[in-house]
């Protein structure tokens, strides 16, 4: 008995004594790094919201695009369940708001094309055809411009718009506006693009063209037109982590507006995917996919993300069945005067709104980290907003 309990204490005591080590090591480690880590990384318990730092966002909802929608389906004299549909606002300086359109049978299909219209007054003027594409029949798999961001650099005007490339693939490419409508393809160096390319958020800093290309991993691309057809960009700067992957979540929104000359405002947008238990029942597929609006805030001296926000709420938003596999609230454009922001996003695949923010720029102007965050750092801080989102997931 006596030699067991001898054995016993011997056993307990090279443990602690091994446990002792690890953690005496693993604290010099930390020692070693403790420098690093402050010179280059936040710890997470500071990576808070803006909404913690007191932001007062007094959004008020503009106008719908509802009347212009009636005018259309008027002008195709379309009836029972025909209706169209204009999504991913871009707005311009002059208050020319161009949109995404979709006319025909929900669900099966119609036709697909880029309309012009007016923000004046705070209300949508009647929408015109753009002619650059010749509304085609398409169906929604297949969709041709989607997603569109609109921005002026060196005196023209542009939407960069994801366009279907083949089956299963999409391709990004700039059209100009004015006279004469040009589709210009984008080559990159430097890079391997993926076979489905989305949400490039334009960026003009020192009258220089830019592109965030991923947002975690931190990506920019430098591009320049080299001819009538096409871009040519070259990678400006990346984020030294894992390759760009689906499962981030944050991803390009609106288009970026200067707050001064180093930084710079865009209305990102965040995809969370929650499975679904309950839904196993009803369909294959488990998941649903929650889309809403984050304030960025970007830094471009060194390059990177300095400020991120919890999840925007759109005053008057329309809700989404709970059979629907997608929540949508998507921002897309943005126009600066002054300090008042105007953005405009789609709901559900369906409506479109604008917003005014009247005081958004005064407060987040003085909103900073003195270093770039991290992808791990900002992916870890937006995995915890969507318990957030599914107690107020906005359903039906």
């Amino acid at each position: 008995m006596g030699q067991r309990n001898m054995k016993l204490k011997k056993g307990t005591l090279i443990f602690f004594s091994l446990l002792t080590f690890l953690c005496l090591r693993r604290f010099l480690s930390y020692e070693e790094r403790l420098d690093e880590l402050w010179l280059h990384e936040f710890p997470l318990e500071y990576l808070t919201s803006l909404e913690t730092h007191s932001l007062n966002l007094s959004a008020r909802l503009m106008t719908t695009v509802e009347p212009a929608r009636l005018y259309l389906e008027e002008v195709f004299n379309l009836k029972d369940t025909y209706t169209c549909e204009l999504l991913s606002p871009s707005i311009f300086q002059d208050g020319s708001v161009y949109f995404r359109t979709l006319c025909g049978e929900r669900g099966k299909g119609g036709f697909s094309f880029i309309s012009k219209s007016r923000l004046t007054s705070g209300a949508i003027e009647e929408v015109t055809l753009l002619g650059l594409v010749p509304p085609s029949y398409l169906s929604y798999e297949e969709n041709g411009f989607e997603d569109c961001r609109g921005f002026t650099w060196d005196g023209t005007s542009y939407l960069i718009c994801s366009v279907q490339s083949g089956r299963a693939s999409r391709k990004q490419v700039a059209v100009t506006l004015g006279k004469k409508n040009q589709v210009l393809e984008f080559n990159v160096s430097g890079l391997e693009l993926s076979r489905i390319e989305k949400n490039w958020t334009p960026l003009v800093h020192n009258r220089n063209l830019y592109f965030i290309y991923s947002f975690t991993p931190f990506i920019v691309l430098k591009c320049n037109v080299v001819d009538w057809r096409n871009f040519h960009c070259d990678v400006e700067h990346a984020e030294a982590t894992e390759s760009v992957s689906d499962f981030t979540v944050l991803r390009g929104g609106t288009p970026c507006v200067p707050i001064d000359h180093k930084r710079y405002l865009c209305i990102s947008h965040g995809r969370w995917v929650y499975r679904d238990s309950r839904r196993r029942s009803k369909r294959s597929d488990s998941n649903v996919f929650f889309y809403r609006g984050l304030i960025t805030v970007i830094g471009t001296d060194p390059w990177g993300i300095i400020g991120i926000s919890s999840v925007l709420h759109f005053p008057q938003t329309p809700c989404s069945l709970k059979e629907t596999q997608k929540n949508v609230e998507y921002p897309t454009g943005i126009l600066k005067e002054g300090n008042r922001i105007i953005l405009g996003a789609h709901f559900k695949d369906e409506i479109c709104k604008f917003f005014e923010y009247p005081n958004l720029l005064q407060q987040v102007e003085p909103f900073t980290y003195p270093v770039p965050l991290t992808h791990r750092q900002i992916e870890s801080f937006l995995s915890q907003e969507l318990s957030k989102i599914l107690k107020n997931p906005n359903w039906c």
